[in-house]
Formats: C-alpha cells, sequence, structure tokens
C-alpha cells in the first residue's frame, strides 16, 4: 500500500507533463498525434481519451469565434446571430438597454 502511494505523485507528474507537452504543441500551431500518444503511454489512456474529448468540446464552440468578421453584405445574417438584451445587474453599468452583445457561455465576449 506504501508502493501505491510513493507511485501516485510520480504518476500523477507524468500525466501532468504529457498533457502540458500537448497543450503547448496546440498553442504552437503543432498537431498532436493523439494514436501515437495513446501507444506511448498506454498507462493514461482513460486520461488521454477524457482530455482529448474535452479539447474537442472546446474546438466545436470556439471555432466560431476564429472565423473571419462577416462582410457588410453578411451584416443580416450576422444580426440574426446575436441578441439584443437590456444590461443585467452584472453588466457593465455603460451599456444601453437594446445594447447588442455575444455571450459565450457565462461569459460576455467584449472584443
Amino acid at each position: 500500500m506504501n508502493g501505491e502511494a510513493n507511485e501516485s505523485p510520480s504518476r500523477e507528474q507524468r500525466l501532468q507533463e504529457v498533457l502540458v507537452a500537448c497543450v503547448e504543441a496546440a498553442e504552437k500551431g503543432q498537431a498532436v498525434d493523439r494514436q501515437a500518444l495513446l501507444a506511448r503511454y498506454p498507462e493514461f489512456a482513460s486520461e488521454l481519451a477524457e482530455f482529448f474529448a474535452g479539447r474537442d468540446r472546446i474546438d466545436l464552440l470556439t471555432d466560431p469565434l476564429w472565423a473571419p468578421a462577416p462582410a457588410a453584405s453578411d451584416q443580416a445574417a450576422c444580426d440574426r446571430e446575436t441578441a439584443t438584451l437590456a444590461p443585467t445587474p452584472s453588466a457593465d453599468a455603460g451599456l444601453q438597454p437594446g445594447t447588442t452583445v455575444r455571450y459565450f457561455g457565462d461569459y460576455e465576449l467584449l472584443a
């Protein structure tokens, strides 16, 4: 039992290093070979699968944010995608009722 307790921090540290390497590679625009990573670290297969599933969900939600701004001719379509809302008590006091804002989950996209 003491052996397990001593291995946990080392295992968690190795897992963290693998995940950090994945995130850093993605931030640099480098493709991460998921299958090769799973083959190299089979002891982390479930954790890596969960990590990749989470990254896929994030990418799915954020891909529209990386799309180029619509052209002026597409403004009507853009207007349909935004919501016209009165400010909430937690919103910026400078917003006027009817101000167009965009929300991403619980977050307001300001710029």
